[in-house]
């Protein structure tokens, strides 16, 4: 091989290769847990949001009134807190990389879909809300009740996924590559 420049051309290009490709696997590595620290920021960022106003709370107080058939309803007996901004900037601007999460890309995915449809769910009370307060809708308690519970049990179940999502996030972050690198 010493006399063969054409073989030292081939061992130093699939060296090169070879090598490239170590640098942008870890690249790719290096990306994936700076968007596992980025979303698990946020998924804290929004439960310490929902646990600090206590929404469940509130939905559970919503729900005993809406099942008490002699509690006078109004439009203030309505869950509707205001939502009037983006609480997941990070998720929508790097939601085509949640695949970078291997295995945890599902759970981001799950607790952001049942995030988004809680809002949802609640711009649908904001708006029954308005139509009783107006005299535009009678309270319909049935179907009230009926959406507070749904509301409930998604917040409920979100947030239990949303917690178990943070702590694989968190081990996710602490893995290493090659020989123990991180």
């Amino acid at each position: 091989m010493r006399d063969n420049p054409v073989a030292w051309l081939l061992v130093g290009a699939l060296l090169g290769g070879v090598l490239n490709a170590a640098v942008r696997r870890y690249a790719t590595f290096k990306e994936g847990k700076g968007i596992a620290l980025a979303i698990q920021g946020e998924i804290t960022a929004i439960i310490e949001i929902v646990l600090k106003r206590r929404y469940l709370q509130h939905l559970e107080k919503f729900l005993h009134q809406l099942s008490d058939p002699t509690y006078q309803l109004t439009g203030s007996n309505i869950f509707a807190p205001r939502i009037s901004q983006n609480f997941f900037p990070v998720f929508n601007s790097l939601a085509n990389k949640i695949g970078l999460l291997a295995d945890r890309s599902d759970s981001v995915a799950g607790f952001y879909t049942k995030a988004k449809s809680l809002i949802e769910d609640i711009h649908a009370l904001e708006e029954m809300r308005d139509k009783i307060v107006t005299g535009a809708m009678d309270v319909d308690r049935p179907a009230l009740l009926e959406l507070t519970k749904e509301l409930h049990d998604l917040l409920h179940d979100a947030l239990r996924i949303g917690f178990q999502t943070v702590e694989d996030l968190n081990t996710f972050q602490d893995r290493t590559w090659i020989l123990g690198i991180r």
